[in-house]
């Protein structure tokens, strides 16, 4: 069996989705600015969720790079033969 196109396309957009809000919660954080942060420890962790949300973000683009290339390409066998499609999402 394999995974239907349908699922491809929704994982594909459920992936872009988070990218977005990943995205806009990064915004929010630059646009508060140091100000919003107390003393040098809290900038430190500032500078650790805009190094975490940047991995994040790379690791989604190449999620959604996956899921791309997958739903372009012809559907292949899953791991499990005879297994029902998978569930994605």
């Amino acid at each position: 069996m394999t995974i239907f196109d349908g699922a491809r396309t929704t994982a594909a957009g459920a992936v872009a989705r988070t990218r977005r809000d990943i995205m806009t919660a990064l915004d929010r954080v630059a646009a508060a600015g140091a100000g919003a942060w107390d003393g040098r420890a809290a900038q430190q962790w500032a500078g650790r969720v805009r190094h975490l949300t940047a991995e994040a973000t790379a690791l989604l683009d190449r999620c959604l790079l996956v899921c791309e290339q997958a739903s372009s390409g012809p559907a292949g066998p899953s791991t499990a033969p005879g297994a029902p499609p998978r569930a994605i999402g």
